[in-house]
């Protein structure tokens, strides 16, 4: 099992572009800090990266996705082909 995870928060589907508008929907999101607080206690190193703010930056071989309703299932699939893209077979992926 890996030691580390980074887990993403999609930038909002309503949010600007990010190649207009840096920032994007702000919002707390207490499902992904619950998991990664659950993780943490398991001694997993979690690196949250919230893409309402900047692109995440992976540096692990599991990410997992937040995936909060079916307005964000275009925006996984599309995280998930970059990812796939960039890092090929070297990470695994979680959805939730």
């Amino acid at each position: 099992m890996s030691k580390s995870i980074d887990l993403i928060q999609l930038r909002h589907s309503y949010a600007p572009d990010a190649a207009t508008e840096k920032l994007g929907q702000i919002y707390t999101n207490t499902s992904l800090w619950t998991i990664g607080a659950m993780l943490q206690q398991k001694n997993i190193d979690v690196r949250l990266h919230d893409e309402n703010i900047r692109p995440a930056d992976i540096t692990s071989d599991v990410v997992g996705i937040n995936l909060l309703g079916a307005p964000y299932i275009p925006l996984a699939i599309q995280k998930i082909q970059e990812l796939k893209k960039t890092y090929g077979n070297q990470i695994s992926i979680i959805l939730g």
